[in-house]
């Protein structure tokens, strides 16, 4: 019975939150038709009708039952609606993955009595997530089981869940000639990145700002200082106050010589012209705001980033600035030092955070061309994935860096992070996992290290070479505490076996 398809039989099941454990089987099991079990619930949230969408797309026939909120929760009453319903069918797949425990129940019940009045095909049937497999007995409750492997498009896993794609790179199968491309890049990025100590010194190094944040603070102090004696240099631009000063200065060293009500005016009508006092605050306030966002820009332009250490080798730079060619990037250098301002672009791409993406897909397209058990369990791959509610407006919730789609019913949505993320960012990528792949659908984060360059030192603390920022140090602790799982970049193959099930 093993590898056996159902072809001649209806399928049974209850409509949930969960959809795809309705899915699978009814396609690997290859049957034809479905009876659905819809509540109250499920037809107010629209699950039941996509449901019935997907299967349709299928070419697979449906038939609703509704049952009330009574029925529901009655066993007697619904194994009897059950028994009633099924008469009409010699052969019936009876799918207890999904709906409430009653539901479930009148199904296993109905299947009993079925087998008493002689429907002795009849089988049960429900998946497992770990491991991924569909499970199902017969009459003679002998089990039989298989791994779980059907293909949905990431459209359709979307659908069920109430969402859509707006936008995003499809990696795997039939990548466009510009993904090619992009992978291309960077997978040769990252046999760099893993060989050269130099490339990645001036890989982390790029993307370092001039000046460090915490220090941003103490430098705009150090521009309010410089600037505090040249204020005087501040002027007003609107008309009216250019001479403010002047005519205060004139009404008081002419105020003794008032002798009448009529003069004091004639004195004071000068000042009429202020009606907007704020005003001369806010151009004060601008221009004095104008000089410190100059000056501090300058300031910042005038710091160096030395991209690798000053003792390097020639033959180190020289390999380094070929291997950055090699990936689209441009160099504008003779001899000495080497900086960031003698790389105009580090790739074809116009950020190493981008670049990074890019190698981790590249990455994950390797092991999959290398290990044909990877192949068979991922349906699709996609990158840069935007996606909305349904019916929403255009508008995105959430944007996933790498989408797969695997063959038993889940998402792995991938988080790529070059630098810092909080812990918020973190929970928010289980959260999304759940509301688009349900609760067996997963979430992780690949940061951009590798094995090889953390060192532990006699205490079991990590050690990691000079050029690696502090926030990047902490990510793997900030995903520990948030309880979402951590890979370095070397370990994506370990990440692929264990979250694929091989």
């Amino acid at each position: 019975m093993n590898q056996r398809t159902f072809e001649d039989f209806v399928m049974f099941c209850n409509s949930t939150g969960n959809q795809t454990v309705n899915i699978l089987p009814v396609l690997q099991l290859c049957c034809k038709q479905a009876v659905i079990i819809s509540t109250q619930y499920t037809e107010e949230n629209g699950l039941t009708q996509r449901l019935i969408r997907i299967l349709q797309n299928h070419d697979i026939k449906t038939e609703k039952i509704f049952i009330s909120k009574d029925e529901e929760k009655n066993l007697n009453e619904l194994t009897n609606k059950l028994i009633h319903y099924s008469k009409n069918y010699p052969k019936i797949v009876w799918n207890i993955s999904g709906g409430q425990k009653i539901p479930a129940s009148a199904m296993i019940c109905t299947f009993q009595k079925r087998i008493t009045e002689g429907f002795r095909d009849d089988i049960v049937t429900y998946t497992e997530a770990n491991p991924p497999e569909i499970w199902y007995f017969d009459s003679t409750y002998k089990n039989y089981h298989e791994r779980s492997s059907v293909f949905l498009n990431l459209k359709e896993f979307l659908y069920l869940f109430g969402y859509e794609k707006i936008s995003g790179d499809k990696l795997y199968p039939e990548p466009s000639e510009e993904v090619r491309q992009n992978l291309k890049i960077g997978k040769k990025c990252l046999e760099y990145f893993k060989v050269s100590e130099t490339f990645r010194e001036a890989f982390f190094n790029y993307m370092r700002s001039p000046i460090c944040k915490s220090n941003i603070r103490e430098l705009i102090k150090k521009t309010l200082n410089e600037l505090k004696p040249e204020l005087s240099n501040l002027t007003i631009s609107k008309t009216g106050y250019e001479d403010l000063e002047k005519k205060i200065e004139s009404i008081f060293s002419n105020l003794y010589r008032v002798k009448s009500k009529k003069d004091l005016e004639l004195l004071i009508k000068p000042l009429k012209l202020i009606t907007k006092p704020k005003e001369i605050y806010d151009d004060y306030w601008n221009s004095i705001k104008k000089a410190v966002i100059e000056n501090t820009i300058k300031q910042l332009e005038m710091e160096e980033v030395e991209l690798v250490s000053s003792s390097a080798k020639s033959v180190c730079i020289d390999a380094l600035l070929s291997q950055i060619k090699d990936i689209g990037g441009s160099v504008d250098y003779i001899s000495g030092p080497l900086y960031k301002r003698n790389i105009p672009s580090f790739s074809s791409f116009k950020s190493n955070g981008i670049l990074f993406e890019w190698m981790v897909a590249g990455a994950i397209l390797d092991e999959l061309e290398k290990n044909e058990k990877i192949k068979n369990s991922i349906s699709e791959i996609y990158h840069s994935v935007k996606t909305k509610k349904l019916n929403a407006e255009e508008k995105p919730d959430a944007e996933h860096d790498i989408v797969i789609v695997t063959r038993f019913g889940t998402l792995i949505l991938i988080e790529i992070k070059t630098y810092d993320f909080s812990g918020d960012l973190a929970q928010a990528q289980g959260g999304l996992a759940y509301k688009k792949s349900g609760p067996y659908g997963t979430a992780i984060i690949i940061g951009p290290l590798i094995s090889s360059i953390v060192k532990t030192d006699p205490q079991g603390r990590k050690k990691f070479p000079p050029y690696i920022n502090d926030i990047i140090k902490t990510q793997e602790e900030t995903a520990r505490q948030n309880n979402i799982e951590y890979y370095y970049l070397d370990k994506i193959p370990d990440m692929l076996k264990k979250k694929l099930f091989i």
